[in-house]
């Protein structure tokens, strides 16, 4: 796997979830996706739920979703998720039986999981036949140019290669993804967050609508995408 995931070995935070923040665009795209592949009523498991935010988005479909979710860490014990059922366990310590789910989504969240071979494999395990699997990370060449800005303004967050514990390819997500039994439907390039500040805001719009029409000439292109959507079945 050194060949196909990049690892930053500053370790782990404590949970697989970043924490709460302006992500509402993002999820709502989502969960439009999810809406146009699976009925109402389906039983969906969103992992590293951090503080349900995502549960909320569902719910103003007004649809009927089973929610499930899963977040160890600790911060979130106390949380109110509504009628959701949310364990505060890794995944594979939540023990769901085989096929328990119509849908898996693992949002702003795939980076901070310890062996995500294995996470994937529990995913596949706990998806009914043809289920699907729906999870977003960050373009790699976006992440570059974020890197040069940050080392230009002393952001360090926006560092290349130090946010997060684990970075991805498109080529080592398939590789995973097909381990697993796990087939690729689609990837969507997708802003993510919504940015502060009504300038960044409009540049972003002008920049992800070039990037939609770069994409449908050559797919390589969302390498520049702020979040790539992955929609996968099961096998």
């Amino acid at each position: 796997m050194a060949d196909t995931v990049f690892v930053n070995f500053k370790g782990w935070p404590a949970g697989i979830s970043g924490g709460a923040s302006n992500r509402e665009t993002g999820m709502h795209f989502v969960a439009q996706e999810i809406a146009h592949r699976v009925p109402h009523g389906a039983r969906l498991l969103d992992v590293g739920c951090a503080n349900g935010e995502f549960f909320d988005v569902l719910r103003s479909q007004n649809s009927t979703w089973q929610l499930f979710g899963n977040d160890p860490d600790p911060k979130w014990l106390q949380h109110d998720y509504g009628d959701a059922q949310v364990i505060h366990q890794p995944l594979r310590q939540c023990n769901f039986p085989d096929q328990s789910f119509d849908v898996v989504t693992v949002l702003d969240a795939l980076y901070y999981i310890p062996d995500p071979d294995l996470e994937i494999m529990e995913i596949a395990r706990i998806l009914k036949p043809g289920g699907i699997f729906i999870f977003d990370v960050i373009g790699q060449t976006y992440l570059i140019l974020r890197g040069w800005l940050g080392r230009m303004l002393n952001l360090e967050r926006t560092h290349t290669f130090t946010a997060y514990p684990f970075y991805y390819s498109d080529y080592s997500l398939r590789l995973m993804l097909n381990r697993a039994m796990l087939m690729v439907d689609s990837t969507l390039p997708n802003q993510g967050i919504k940015p502060d500040g009504r300038i960044v805001r409009l540049a972003m719009a002008i920049y992800m609508l070039g990037l939609r029409a770069l994409t449908l000439i050559s797919p390589q292109m969302r390498t520049l995408s702020p979040k790539n959507v992955y929609i996968a079945h099961r096998i």
